[in-house]
């Protein structure tokens, strides 16, 4: 008799020919072995996971103690958390870039929640590196503290944050700040100094941001900046000077209200610009408006400050005046501003053409770059009577020597003369 078909073969057994029932029998036996084994294994595996393996839910709240302090935090992702409120803060608060909950799952410190040390009594603040977040009344009314650092990589300050800090007497904004919420600063009324970090991303100074901060004498705002908000700068009685980048578009109602008689404004735009400037003059709610800004004298146009010497600078000659310039710093401001216009009188007295004078304007500065690589016909179509200065204007934005944005009579700098010279001398040797 020949061999049964393969199809009553058992699995376990080949070759050797079953009954089918017994087949299916040794089938099911050997399924729920499997299955066993599969359970004990996975069972094994979760014993040996380290406690913690699985993070908290969003929403969850931990305490965790750092340097000695017990603080509050609240999970806003599986591995970030925010600062929660806290009470009865007093002395030295150190916030900590990491943290962990009771199960030791690790985060990161990425926010400073709503109102978490509101109405404290703070003297020292170091937060963490890792922060991006500054919430709501975060640190208002701790009217002790003194001066502290908002690390780079915070991109929002939220509404009242640091509200009433009657210890501090510096602020300084962080290049990566993008969101300043209104009365961030408001009545810090010893601040004496406001900086804006250089590369600043700040495009708002919302409305009573620094509001009565009453001792601050000088500020410089960015040019990232567009938009100056209402009472953004009320009852800064100190203020003697702001300049003002040539992109702002709005100042709105009392954001200049209640300053000194010596108020001036540093406008790096044009005139034509900053009548263009949306500018209410209403009354604010709280009273006040923006009359300063009519009065004769108070705004300089195309403002172009003394900047100092870049890196960058190629002078491709004697440069020892630059020592002078660092020697006279060390002296005294009044004497590094000496310094610096001898310094860069001599230097270009000694590259531009023999007679000719130091531009103060970028249509000067165009017309002279023009004329000394002869006066070429620019690329940019002109009306058929354009001046020299236009034609040099368009030549000079052509190959990159001044930016497209200057206009011919904004003021520039000396630095921006030899920065611009010494590259058209470039561009002609490379010709």
């Amino acid at each position: 008799m020949g061999m049964p078909s393969n199809d009553r073969k058992c699995r376990d057994k080949p070759g050797v020919w079953q009954p089918p029932f017994e087949c299916a029998k040794r089938e099911e036996s050997n399924m729920k072995k499997r299955l066993i084994s599969l359970l004990l294994a996975v069972c094994m595996a979760a014993s040996v996971l380290p406690v913690g393996a699985f993070a908290a839910a969003a929403g969850e709240t931990f305490a965790y103690e750092y340097e000695g302090q017990t603080l509050n935090y609240k999970v806003t992702s599986d591995s970030t958390v925010e600062v929660a409120k806290n009470t009865g803060i007093t002395g030295t608060l150190k916030i900590p870039e990491t943290v962990y909950d009771g199960d030791q799952n690790q985060y990161t410190v990425t926010a400073i929640g709503n109102d978490a040390f509101g109405g404290n009594d703070i003297r020292e603040l170091e937060l963490p590196s890792t922060l991006k977040t500054i919430g709501d009344n975060a640190f208002s009314n701790n009217y002790n503290m003194k001066n502290f650092k908002i690390p780079e990589g915070v991109t929002t300050i939220g509404a009242y944050a640091f509200n009433s800090l009657w210890g501090i007497t510096e602020i300084e904004i962080p290049a990566s700040v993008e969101s300043l919420a209104q009365g961030s600063f408001q009545w810090c009324g010893i601040v004496e100094k406001i900086t804006f970090a250089p590369g600043s991303h700040l495009k708002e100074i919302a409305g009573g941001a620094f509001y009565q901060c009453e001792k601050v004498k000088q500020i410089v705002l960015p040019d990232s900046i567009t938009q100056i908000g209402g009472a953004a700068f009320k009852d800064c009685k100190s203020l003697e000077e702001i300049v003002l980048p040539e992109g702002i578009s709005k100042i709105e109602a009392a954001a200049f209200y209640g300053e000194s008689a010596d108020f001036k404004v540093h406008y790096k735009g044009s005139e034509e610009q900053w009548n263009a400037i949306d500018v209410i003059w209403s009354n604010y709610k709280n009273g006040g408006n923006n009359d300063v800004l009519k009065q004769e004298g108070v705004v300089d146009y195309n403002y172009a400050p003394a900047d100092d010497l870049p890196d960058d600078v190629d002078f491709d000659g004697d440069a020892s005046w630059m020592g002078s310039v660092a020697a006279a710093a060390a002296i005294g401001t009044g004497a590094a501003i000496v310094a610096y216009q001898f310094g860069t009188t001599v230097y270009l007295d000694s590259v531009l053409p023999e007679g000719a004078d130091i531009p103060v304007t970028y249509g000067q500065l165009a017309k002279l770059m023009w004329q000394n690589a002869g006066s070429p016909e620019p690329e940019t179509a002109l009306a058929p009577d354009a001046d020299e200065v236009q034609k040099a204007m368009a030549w000079a934005v052509e190959n990159e020597l001044i930016d497209a944005h200057r206009k011919a009579d904004f003021l520039v700098s000396r630095v921006s003369v030899i920065r611009a010279w010494n590259k058209a001398q470039k561009l002609a040797a490379a010709k």
